[in-house]
């Protein structure tokens, strides 16, 4: 901010972000203002002036703009495959590749899209999980499927094939 009477360094603002903040801020010399720990949505950044005699500006710059937070991690099942028949009763290794802060991982079964239940809960991240196939799921007629996801970011997650479990003769 500048005018022609007061010295830059002289003059006062007064913030506001829409979305977060009840109201505007006090004034202050600040220049500058730091944003963080916003969640995703949009968002719009007012500020105001107000030089050393007192007059303040009665339109507010306006900044509207749009946080988007990135995973920080990311989870690819690459076992079971699709369309892979695992025989019941029998030890099976559940595997994933990830990247990123993945430090334990939540194991879930699914039949045709619907939670059947929890496999595992904070399994340290290895990349793998020795799991006994149960019966109960031979010869079901939805197709079973596995989700891995981060313990501490559920929206970080990864999903097997489309797997079936046959009875073991």
């Amino acid at each position: 901010g500048s005018d022609n009477v007061t010295a830059s360094n002289k003059l006062l603002f007064t913030f506001f972000l829409e979305g977060r903040d009840a109201g505007w801020s006090p004034w202050l010399m600040e220049q500058k203002r730091g944003l963080s720990s916003l969640p995703d949505g949009d968002y719009t950044f007012y500020v105001k002036a107000r030089d050393e005699a007192g007059n303040e500006d009665t339109t507010a710059a306006i900044c509207p703009f749009t946080v988007v937070v990135a995973s920080q991690c990311e989870i690819t099942m690459t076992r079971p495959l699709d369309g892979e028949v695992l025989p019941d009763s029998t030890l099976q290794t559940i595997e994933w590749d990830y990247a990123g802060d993945v430090y334990a991982v939540d194991i879930e079964l699914y039949a045709g899209g619907f939670f059947v239940g929890t496999l595992a809960l904070s399994v340290l991240n290895d990349g793998e999980f020795e799991w006994y196939v149960s019966s109960e799921y031979a010869g079901a007629t939805e197709q079973l499927q596995l989700k891995v996801f981060n313990w501490r970011d559920p929206d970080c997650f990864g999903w097997s094939g489309e797997f079936s479990v046959a009875v073991n003769p």
